[in-house]
This record gives structure tokens, C-alpha cells and sequence, in this order.
């Protein structure tokens, strides 16, 4: 079943995820870029677009992509700078290291991301998805 708002937040809060003034903006981004809905009972359901993406990324052996583990690397180190135990160079340099080979195993297993996107649409058809943000049903 859909993801109730609270469950949701309550994830957020063991995995680190967020601060009680940054949630809402996380939750609402997920939104906004057209991965989930969210019905008039609180529920997330996935897009098409939200369903494509995992799916490819798991085709492409990077399911870790959709887990909270990098999200929350990324907070902890935020932690650490705000208590100098970290230095903040040393935090971005980190950071943009990892953007960069997430973004280029992307580029380089993009044939995969594609093939799992389009089987996605076509199992989904056009009235599948959640909804929302679903767009073509085809990635070319």
C-alpha cells in the first residue's frame, strides 16, 4: 500500500534524513520533480516517472541509489562540519567525488536506464503510474 506522510517521516528521522525545519522541503521535492503523489489521505504513491527511475537504477545495479544511505552520509557529514570535527572543503571535495561517479556511471549505463524506463512505460501503459508526472511513455 501507499506510504502514509507520518511513515514517511518517520523513516526520514531514523535514517537522519532531514531536521524538523528541512522535511517538509525534502518531501515536498519529491513532489514537485514527479516522483509521488500524494492523495487526500496523506498516501505517497509513485509516478511513472518515480517507478521508471528506480527501476532503471536497479537495472543498472545502483538500487542503492534510491535507499536513504547517501542522503544520509551527506547530513551526518553537515553534522560533522557544524561541530569542526570535519572540515568543509575536505566534506565537499567528498561529495562532488561521488556526485561525479554516480553522474558518470549514469552516462556510461544509460542504454540500460533507457531499456528498463521503456519496459517500465510499457507493463504501466498510458493509465498506470500514480498519476501525476508520469509524462511520455517512452524514454528515447
Amino acid at each position: 500500500p501507499p506510504l502514509h506522510e507520518t511513515e514517511l517521516i518517520k523513516m526520514m528521522e531514523r535514517n537522519g534524513i532531514g531536521t524538523d525545519a528541512t522535511i517538509a522541503e525534502h518531501i515536498s521535492k519529491v513532489q514537485v520533480r514527479g516522483y509521488v503523489t500524494k492523495n487526500n489521505d496523506n498516501r505517497f504513491a509513485p509516478t511513472k516517472l518515480g517507478l521508471v527511475l528506480v527501476g532503471g537504477y536497479d537495472a543498472m545495479g545502483r538500487a542503492n541509489l534510491t535507499q536513504p544511505a547517501i542522503r544520509k552520509q551527506q547530513e551526518e557529514d553537515c553534522k560533522a562540519i557544524s561541530r569542526s570535527t570535519r572540515d568543509k572543503q575536505d566534506v565537499l571535495d567528498e561529495q562532488k567525488n561521488t556526485m561525479k561517479q554516480i553522474f558518470e556511471m549514469v552516462v556510461r549505463d544509460q542504454t540500460k536506464l533507457t531499456q528498463a524506463a521503456n519496459r517500465t512505460f510499457s507493463m504501466l501503459g498510458s493509465g498506470g503510474g500514480g498519476g501525476a508526472g508520469g509524462g511520455a511513455d517512452r524514454i528515447v
